[in-house]
């Protein structure tokens, strides 16, 4: 074999041999379509429809409490409630005074004028919500007696210097009388009790007799009777001191009895 065919024969088998080793190239019918990729939706989890808190109802007022706005009101008094239902009430209006957010000797902020009005609005609302008749005006609280026939006057804010007080005698300037004829307050007035339950008996050894105070730093008094004598009753009344014990109301029921 000549030399030029020989060479002709080995390129002829190499280009054979290479040409077995590439991958056969595919038509264009053959080549896949790639398929995208799908971004998955998420899954929303609704949330839960919140259930409304239901709104709380006011203390619902005594329905035996009628507090005729405005009452009829009739003449100033005076002092003349006794000094018991007196402090009382008083208890009553710092009570609620309290329940409201405020305290003694507190200075109210803003305009004096506005703030009292408020002061006394929000007391006036809390003493009817606790069960007693009350009302205002712009520089006095009314609280009214259990009967409804008396309103006490109390002048609790100093507008000097814009301070709220306690109700007490400092600031207790009297009754006025309540012309209103439906009954407001839902307290019934004691009753005493009968004269017959008394237990003692008045003779030679034991007798009556009445102290006379101050009420106060005022220039009011009280009249308390004592039942007095030796031995000493303390066995009958609650209330004694060395010689007397004291009747009416400070002497406990049978103190009622006996005065």
């Amino acid at each position: 074999m000549k030399k030029s065919q020989l060479l002709i024969a080995i390129a002829s088998f190499t280009l054979l041999i290479g040409a077995s080793c590439l991958p056969p190239i595919p038509s264009p019918n053959s080549i896949p379509t790639p398929t995208p990729t799908v971004t998955p939706t998420p899954t929303v989890t609704p949330s839960p429809t919140p259930t409304p808190s239901p709104t709380p109802s006011p203390s619902p007022t005594p329905t035996s409490l009628f507090c005729p706005d405005s009452p009829v009101w009739g003449d100033p008094l005076g002092k003349t409630v006794k000094l018991e239902l007196r402090l009382n009430l008083e208890a009553k209006i710092n009570a609620a005074m309290i329940q409201s957010g405020y305290i003694n000797d507190q200075v109210l902020t803003g305009d004096c004028n506005v703030a009292a009005e408020l002061f006394y609005s929000e007391l006036q609302a809390q003493v009817r919500a606790n069960g007693s008749c009350a009302y205002h005006v712009s520089d006095a609280f009314h609280i009214v007696s259990p009967n409804g026939c008396v309103a006490l006057d109390h002048h609790m804010i100093n507008f000097g210097g814009c301070k709220v007080r306690f109700a007490s005698e400092e600031n207790y300037k009297g009754d006025w009388k309540v012309n209103t004829a439906t009954t407001c307050g839902t307290l019934p007035e004691p009753t005493p009790a009968p004269i017959s339950a008394c237990p003692v008996t008045v003779h030679d050894q034991y007798f009556t007799q009445c102290g006379i105070g101050r009420i106060g730093t005022s220039q009011q008094y009280t009249v308390t009777a004592k039942y007095c004598g030796l031995p000493l009753r303390n066995d009958v009344f609650p209330n004694c001191g060395t010689k007397c014990c004291t009747l009416g109301v400070d002497g406990g029921e049978t103190g009622l009895a006996c005065e």
